[in-house]
């Protein structure tokens, strides 16, 4: 099975490699990164964006199922310098 990620949020950068690919401890959700692209989560396996970030993250990790629900803290749009967030 491929997995493309979602939209370029910003169509004039590069892509190139990816930078975190796992699933959160029930399964249901997917978080992904790859240069170029950005940082998303997906329910799975319907592949529904939970939210998306035109930064890529190389680390992410899932305290627990509830937490996976949200975006990781400092992670916004409007704050998108933060590359890697306190969890």
């Amino acid at each position: 099975m491929s997995i493309e990620p979602p939209h370029k949020k910003d169509p004039s950068k590069d892509e190139y490699w990816w930078g975190i690919i796992g699933f959160s401890p029930d399964g249901k959700r997917f978080v992904g990164s790859k240069f170029g692209r950005g940082t998303w989560m997906w329910t799975w396996p319907k592949r529904e964006i939970l939210w998306q970030d035109s930064n890529e993250l190389e680390s992410y990790s899932f305290k627990d199922n509830e937490n996976a629900r949200r975006r990781p803290p400092g992670i916004t749009e409007s704050n998108s310098s933060m590359r890697i967030p306190a969890i």
